[in-house]
Order: structure tokens, then C-alpha cells, then sequence
């Protein structure tokens, strides 16, 4: 009889032991939770029960698991509108993504100037006329304004900023007529469009030098295009080239060795079905059609010198912009 009462008691500490550990784990095994913060404007500042944690994007932030944050995130005011608020409360393992995502402000804008066709960062917008001059836009930096009408036009880059009255006024100024008969301006890219261009066949060293060297309407900054500018040529804007394509290949600034060094390549794009493909440089004569980046703060200080005066003058010397082609072709 006292063997078994002993034998009870014993049971019994055993799980009153038990039990008073199995009561610290929950605390004990406490874990943190991470969140992921990001933002659809660059660098915004994020506060999280007013504390300061740092911008856009935050990466695995620590914080504790089945708690509310009151988070606050602040944008520049120059460009977009009130700042954005939210409760999180991480409740599981995972290491959620929270997104704040801001509504661009609006300024506004009054052109002041000659009719024509309005570009907004390169894309039609509208044709101005009296009564469509006012209006709102999304506030943004270096915003590129383009007016067209004819032979003549601006380009100009402003900064506009929310909840403000920009007043711009602009004067059209006649596209050089090297400019206007020679080239194509494709976005951001200003290409040569030229007859010798299509029809002169030449290796890539002299191709090379012949860009260096070019010289159209004062702009003397053009170079070989890279491949990917001449698929996008031929893909997107192989019409817009008035006077088309010669040969079957046209060059690229891309070189290389080939196998054992023996020959140098170069990346070519064939005109005829868009395909790339290497060619040697030492036997192979393609096509060159150099190209030019038109920068985002077009300065139109140089072309606009020239006016209806010495148009006629210009016209003259037109005719011999690209005859130095013919010394870089091989007969």
C-alpha cells in the first residue's frame, strides 16, 4: 500500500513540474516577424508609430509579430499629392510586402506662342490654338515640350511643380534645311537619312570613321549604332527612313574577336528580315547609317542662328554634306 501511495505522489510532481515548463515556452519561443516596405516614388520617407525607419525601399524590417504599426509615408510635395497612411500587423511567418502607392500632383501650364503641334515628351498631345492653351499636367522634372508647325519649331525642357502656374512663352524658329532634307529624328535618337547612307557599301573600320566625321546641320556628334538600336530601327521605325535601305546588312559599333583571334566580327542587323548576325571586318563591306542621341535639354542655341536669309546659302552647301562618303567606299 505505501509502494503504490509513493508511486502516486511521484506522478503527481512529475506533472506539476511538467506543466510549469510547458507555461514559459510560449514566451520563451517568442520570434520577430520582418515586413517588406516599398513605394511607387523613389526614396519615400516612412515612419512607423512615428518613428523614423528610413526610405523606399525597406527591406526585411524587424517588428513584432500580431501588433499594430501606424505607418506614415511621405513623398516630395513639389510632385505628388497627400501623404499616405496604413495599420500593419504582421500575423504570420512570411515576410509580407507593404506597398504605398502616391497619386502624381498637378501643375499647370500656359503656353504663349505661335499655332503648331504640341509633343509632350516626344508623344502628340494636342494642336494648340487659342482656346486649348491652359492647361494641367502631371508635375514631373524635365519635362520635354516640342511645338511644331511646318518647317519651323521649339523644343524646350521645364521642371513643373505641383499646384503651380507655369507661364511659357516660346518662339518657332525654322528647322535648318541640313536638319529638315538629311536626317530623322526617331525619339530620342537622331538618324541619318541620306541616299549615300543606303547605297554606299564600306568596311566597318572606314564605317567607323566616316560617323566620327560626319557633320549635319552643325551636329557633329554622330557615332555607329549598337545592335540593339538597329533592331529597334528596324522593328519599330524601319518606315520612317525616307530613303530606305541598301545592301542586305548595315554595321554596328559592336566588335569582337573571333575563335583563336584569328578574325574580328562585328554585330550586323540585315534590313531585309531584321536578322543579327557576325561578319568578319577584314573582308565584308555593309551598310553605315550613323545615328545621333538628341539630349533631353536640347540647347537650340546653334541651329536657331540660322534664318530665312541664309537658307538659300545653306541649300548650296546641301548638296556636298555627305559627298565624302565616296572617298570611304571601296573600289
Amino acid at each position: 500500500m505505501l509502494n503504490k501511495f509513493i508511486i502516486v505522489v511521484t506522478v503527481c510532481l512529475s506533472l506539476l513540474h511538467s506543466a510549469d515548463v510547458n507555461a514559459t515556452k510560449p514566451i520563451d519561443l517568442l520570434k520577430p516577424a520582418f515586413v517588406n516596405i516599398v513605394s511607387n516614388v523613389p526614396d519615400t520617407t516612412i515612419y512607423l508609430n512615428g518613428d523614423f525607419i528610413g526610405k523606399t525601399p525597406i527591406l526585411r524590417y524587424k517588428v513584432t509579430p500580431n501588433q499594430d504599426y501606424f505607418a506614415y509615408a511621405i513623398a516630395n510635395k513639389k510632385f505628388f499629392k497627400e501623404d499616405v497612411f496604413k495599420t500593419i500587423n504582421i500575423r504570420t511567418t512570411t515576410i509580407p510586402t507593404v506597398s504605398f502607392d502616391f497619386e502624381r500632383a498637378k501643375g499647370k501650364v500656359f503656353l504663349v506662342g505661335e499655332e503648331g503641334d504640341l509633343y509632350i515628351n516626344d508623344k502628340f498631345d494636342k494642336v494648340l490654338h487659342a482656346r486649348n492653351r491652359v492647361f494641367d499636367i502631371d508635375a514631373n522634372t524635365q519635362i520635354k515640350f516640342k511645338i511644331r508647325h511646318g518647317y519651323k519649331e521649339v523644343t524646350f525642357v521645364k521642371d513643373i511643380y505641383a499646384d503651380s502656374f507655369n507661364e511659357i512663352h516660346y518662339k518657332l524658329i525654322n528647322i535648318p534645311l541640313d536638319v529638315r532634307l538629311y536626317t530623322e529624328s526617331i525619339g530620342n535618337e537622331m538618324w541619318e537619312d541620306t541616299k549615300e547612307a543606303a547605297n554606299t557599301p564600306i568596311t566597318w573600320e572606314k564605317a567607323q570613321e566616316y560617323c566620327k566625321t560626319l557633320s549635319i546641320g552643325g551636329y557633329d556628334d554622330w557615332y555607329l549604332p549598337t545592335p540593339t538600336q538597329l533592331t529597334n530601327l528596324y522593328k519599330n521605325n524601319k518606315d520612317k527612313i525616307y530613303n530606305g535601305y541598301g545592301g542586305t546588312f548595315y554595321w554596328s559599333a559592336n566588335n569582337f574577336s573571333g575563335k583563336n583571334n584569328i578574325w574580328q566580327y562585328s554585330k550586323v542587323v540585315n534590313f531585309e528580315d531584321g536578322k543579327v548576325a557576325s561578319s568578319i571586318l577584314e573582308f565584308e563591306d555593309g551598310r553605315v547609317r550613323c545615328v545621333r542621341d538628341i539630349n533631353k535639354d536640347i540647347k537650340m542655341a546653334e541651329a536657331n542662328k540660322i534664318t530665312k536669309e541664309n537658307n538659300t546659302t545653306m541649300e548650296a552647301e546641301d548638296l556636298n554634306i555627305t559627298k565624302n562618303l565616296e572617298q570611304y567606299s571601296l573600289k
